[in-house]
């Protein structure tokens, strides 16, 4: 008997998905690192894709897929910014992008979509350059003007391990602000033991001004006690 051979014609359809960046949340950070970015885009699920997010020329850490259009990440630290100005805490600004690699393929950039580059904000830390008056009583209740650079993000100031209070931030006087675009920061001081101690302002963004040398220091004061002579 003869035998009889079939052929089925099957075909495969392929559908290409673009890997896209859209957007990312928050656009800046501190340079120590470490802030969660939410990172948009398109085909992030695709089946064995890598995806890598670069700040500048550094990789996001602990990259996770969340979901086709969504992923996060955690912001590289950055070197300090440049201390050449002490009276403007420098920002720098990096651009990012989305670089996607299959097996067996060189690594290429995502085209974005949106309407303007992407960027991430390094947000260098507050600078504190004077304290005024810088001595004061240790029981506190002294009222004290910070001025320096970044304080508007300041949520907290201490003195020594001493909290300073009630912080209300203002603009320089019009002719500081013209001679060095300082800001200025109220606060009041706490009891503290006696002592000459560093000044440190400390924000949701910025991070920690330096307390190193150089920075302004405040000397908590014993008052004198009057004896009597008789």
């Amino acid at each position: 008997a003869a035998s009889t051979l079939s052929c089925e014609a099957t075909s495969v359809r392929y559908e290409f998905v673009a890997v896209t960046l859209g957007s990312i949340l928050p656009t800046g950070g501190p340079p120590a690192g470490g802030t969660k970015i939410d990172v948009r885009g398109a085909g992030f699920g695709i089946n064995q894709l890598k995806l890598s997010v670069l700040i500048g020329d550094r990789p996001c850490v602990s990259l996770h897929v969340e979901s086709d259009e969504r992923a996060t990440c955690s912001s590289p630290a950055t070197l300090p910014p440049s201390a050449a100005s002490a009276s403007a805490a420098a920002d720098v600004t990096l651009p990012v992008a989305l670089r996607v690699s299959l097996a067996g393929m060189a690594p290429v950039v995502a085209p974005t979509t949106a309407p303007k580059p992407i960027n991430f904000t390094y947000q260098g830390p507050p600078v504190v350059a004077s304290i005024a008056p810088d001595v004061g009583p240790v029981d506190g209740a002294t009222e004290v003007t910070l001025r320096g650079a970044g304080l508007e993000d300041v949520t907290r100031v201490t003195l020594g391990g001493s909290n300073c209070i009630n912080l209300q931030f203002t603009a320089a006087p019009r002719a500081a602000a013209a001679a060095n675009g300082s800001e200025e920061l109220r606060c009041v001081t706490t009891r503290a033991a006696a002592g000459t101690v560093a000044v440190e302002a400390t924000g949701r963004r910025r991070g920690a001004s330096s307390s190193g040398a150089g920075a302004p220091r405040y000397t908590f004061a014993v008052r004198p006690e009057l004896r009597d002579l008789h």
